[in-house]
């Protein structure tokens, strides 16, 4: 299957905001605007141009890294795959939604300092985590409940 891969620079316009899926997964989502700029010879100055605003989410243990270093107004820099789907809104009107699958998320060093503390994961027994019956899915829709 052919994949969209691409790499957004912007900053982040909203909260991060983490859920846990049925199935047990964590996943984080946020915001980001990504601005044109084009340097204005006549005028001897930078300008900016259009802004895109995307979502980005981040599963399983890059969510965590996310919700612990990232937070409204950093820049960063999103790699990941595209996705971009339509639906029919509240009002019945077609819409689209533009998302990053985000495989790697970072601030942007262009733009300021950031230090990295690198995780030591613990090898582990894989053990089924205990979903009530009400709750068991196939699907990875957030669980009703999340975490802020």
């Amino acid at each position: 299957m052919n994949e969209i891969h691409c790499t957004v620079l912007g900053n982040v316009v909203t909260e991060v905001r983490s859920a846990t899926t049925r199935s047990g997964h964590h996943v984080a989502t946020f915001r980001v605007a990504s601005t044109t700029r084009r340097f204005n010879r006549e005028a001897n100055r930078w300008e900016d141009l259009d802004t895109s605003f995307l979502t980005v989410a981040a599963w399983r243990a890059l969510a965590d890294h996310v919700v612990e270093s990232v937070g409204k107004g950093d820049p960063v820099v999103v790699v990941g795959r595209l996705r971009v789907r339509e639906y029919v809104d509240s009002q019945g009107r077609s819409a689209l939604s533009v998302e990053v699958e985000a495989t790697s998320v970072g601030h942007d060093l262009g733009r300021g300092r950031s230090s990295f503390e690198r995780v030591r994961r613990e090898p582990s027994v894989p053990v089924a985590p205990q979903v009530p019956d009400e709750l068991r899915s196939a699907d990875d829709e957030p669980a009703a409940s999340e975490a802020a």
